[in-house]
């Protein structure tokens, strides 16, 4: 079980999440473990936010989009 499950998501940890995935290599798996969450939250953000577009397994890209944007009908 993932320490952050049950507790909704803070702006902080929504803005960490998404700077993880636009400046590094990591996984979804190994951004959730970084910061006590799991998968599905990381990839709904990514998803959100449009900051990887994945092209098959464990091969992305980073969209050209600034990910501190926020996305329409921010709900995180």
């Amino acid at each position: 079980m993932t320490q952050g499950q049950g507790r909704p998501l803070v702006e902080e940890e929504v803005n960490r999440i998404k700077s993880l995935l636009a400046n590094t290599e990591m996984s979804f798996i190994e951004i959730a473990e970084r910061v006590a969450r799991s998968r599905s939250v990381v990839r709904s953000i990514n998803k959100k936010f449009k900051i990887r577009r994945y092209l098959g397994r464990n091969n992305w890209i980073v969209e050209k989009r600034n990910p501190q944007e926020k996305a329409p009908k921010d709900r995180f």
